[in-house]
């Protein structure tokens, strides 16, 4: 005979954290079933007695079914024609909670009644205790009794009163009519009797029973837990995918897979997924509360008066941690996040990566090395830049961001040796068809986003050397066991002698060229402005000796933003987070 429950596989869904880099809740994340499961170990004692002294005072002496309960209600359901008494054990409810509906049929209590006697083979009897009050229903979506301390009255169940904890034991009974804010008075009602019944079967003195019946009950109306940042929130909800997947071999799977494969690939690790949020997890985080705030702020004042949307990350560079994000205007949880899902042409921002750094490797020259602005043809692309026909620096080129010296270096190199510096990054959308002149002034078929953006340009503060940031610290479970984490390989990707002279190109860019307004007060600094055609994608990327941020402002159906470029918005916003 097949057994209707699987011990090593069957578990109550509870609810799952993420916490700041402080150890402060981020969010919380569950399913319709909002539940802090809580071990019988610290459940307080008068709580399982509320429940034992009403609702089955032989628990412990049944094996599930309660025969002399059963014969009384059989014979009061004879009478009255109908169902009336259930006669359900805590075993019987448990059941009932976990596999059945709530339906008064015969066929419903047939089936409650096998669960029943299966459970109590399944379980001990203090198990089945624990999860029939982690399942009970308080309405509003709040099951368990830990859930419904933490939601009416703000405080754990260990710290409740006497009376408070009779009057959320009345709930389960009916949970709308014993709802504890719209009908309170009921809800006091069954409290009094709960206190009787726990007087009665001697679990509380004459002067427990008269003190808890007196006493004021000051219940709150529940709210859900507001995430301290919806932005970051998500951020770590994709990353944490991107995690299970890498760990669990999804990833791999998906690389081999025929397209229809693949959705079948994503729709199992989407399960997964949902499985292990409702799995009681902690998932531990790099956010920084003061540089969200900081990047909220510049988000806010920077995208107010106009259609334009934005987003940006922020990078602790040193130790490669996703300290702070925005994924659009006025973000909310489940939006079409800018930071990591919007792909746009970088423009001038690419040159310090494609053009430049390849270029100073591949030849070994310096900042003040010489190159023509004079106006280029590579094969039937063409570039001009405003009649200027003289050499200059590589620095003063990067800086004014002369489009026909870019090209120049980036055909002297070569486009596939350029392109092969960017293999070293996580660019997902930069592939062969990208191949072309066009790419070195950001002319990307798909383009990049702000988070692929900024993690490359960490390069410039790690001496060349590449390894890809991470919001998630350590992911454990209720036990604090780590079930995943990152372990990630540097990979260098030019030399250290490169870089400096890179980080030579990039401040010049602030102190005297295109990013003049977003010049910091930092011991050091570097970036690179970044403006598509028709002005309908606007960048800053850059660092200072801590943080790198990028920072990306469009529409999400490109259009012109001729009418606020002169205000370089951008460069206001990465001030505004990094000074």
């Amino acid at each position: 005979m097949d057994h209707l429950i699987d011990k090593e596989t069957f578990h109550i869904p509870t609810n799952s954290f993420v916490y700041t880099s402080q150890n402060d809740v981020l969010a919380e994340w569950h399913n319709e079933q909002n539940r802090l499961y809580t071990k019988q170990t610290k459940t307080p004692e008068v709580v399982k007695q509320a429940f034992l002294s009403t609702e089955d005072q032989q628990f412990f002496e049944h094996k599930g079914l309660d025969a002399s309960a059963v014969l009384r209600a059989v014979l009061a359901n004879a009478q009255a024609g109908s169902i009336e008494e259930g006669a359900s054990t805590i075993t019987q409810q448990l059941a009932r909670n976990l596999f059945l509906h709530h339906g008064q049929t015969y066929e419903r209590k047939i089936a409650e009644v096998l669960y029943a006697v299966e459970l109590e083979n399944t379980y001990s009897k203090t198990e089945i205790l624990e999860m029939y009050i982690n399942t009970i229903y308080f309405n509003r979506g709040i099951y368990g009794f830990e859930t419904a301390s933490q939601a009416y009255f703000s405080k754990s169940s260990s710290d409740l009163t006497l009376a408070e904890t009779a009057f959320l034991a009345a709930v389960p009974a009916n949970p709308t009519y014993y709802d504890p804010i719209d009908n309170k008075d009921h809800t006091l009602e069954r409290q009094g009797w709960i206190l009787q019944k726990l007087l009665d079967t001697e679990k509380i003195t004459e002067e427990d029973y008269q003190t808890a019946l007196d006493a004021p009950i000051n219940v709150i109306e529940p709210t859900s837990r507001a995430s301290l940042s919806p932005d970051y929130e998500d951020l770590v909800k994709n990353e944490f995918r991107e995690l299970v997947a890498d760990k669990e071999g999804y990833s791999k799977q998906a690389e081999t897979a025929s397209e229809d494969d693949k959705q079948a690939v994503s729709e199992e690790l989407d399960k997964r997924i949902e499985e292990l949020m409702n799995s009681g997890l902690h998932i531990y985080t790099h956010f920084d509360s003061g540089l969200q705030a900081a990047q909220n702020e510049a988000a806010a004042s920077v995208l107010s008066n106009d259609a334009a949307e934005g987003a940006s990350v922020t990078i602790d560079h040193l130790n490669h941690e996703i300290v702070a994000a925005i994924g659009g205007k006025n973000y909310q949880n489940g939006e079409f996040h800018r930071a990591f899902q919007a792909y746009r042409q970088p423009g001038s921002t690419i040159k310090p990566l494609l053009v430049y750094a390849p270029y100073i490797e591949t030849f070994d020259v310096s900042s003040i090395s010489m190159v023509e602005t004079k106006d280029i043809c590579i094969k039937e692309y063409c570039v001009s830049q405003d009649g200027l026909n003289q050499p200059v620096s590589l620095k003063r080129a990067l800086a004014a961001s002369y489009n026909t010296s870019a090209l120049r270096l980036f055909e002297q190199t070569g486009i596939s040796e350029s392109f092969s510096y960017l293999e070293g990054f996580a660019f997902d959308n930069v592939t062969s068809t990208d191949h072309t002149p066009a790419s070195a002034l950001g002319g990307f078929s798909r383009g990049v986003s702000p988070l692929e953006l900024t993690n490359a340009y960490t390069a410039f503060s790690n001496n060349g050397s590449y390894t890809p940031a991470r919001a998630i610290s350590s992911v454990q479970d209720e036990e604090g066991r780590v079930l995943y984490e990152w372990e990630d390989k540097e990979k260098i990707v030019w030399s250290e002698e490169t870089n400096q002279e890179m980080r030579i190109l990039l401040e010049e860019v602030i102190v005297s060229g295109t990013g003049t307004a977003a010049k910091i007060d930092a011991e050091s600094f570097g970036g690179k402005t970044g403006t598509t055609n028709e002005e309908k994608d606007l960048w800053f990327a850059g660092y200072n000796e801590r943080y790198t941020t990028a920072v990306w402002i469009g529409e999400d159906q490109p259009a012109s933003l001729a009418a606020i470029e002169n205000e370089k918005p951008a460069l206001v916003w990465w001030k505004k987070v990094m000074e």
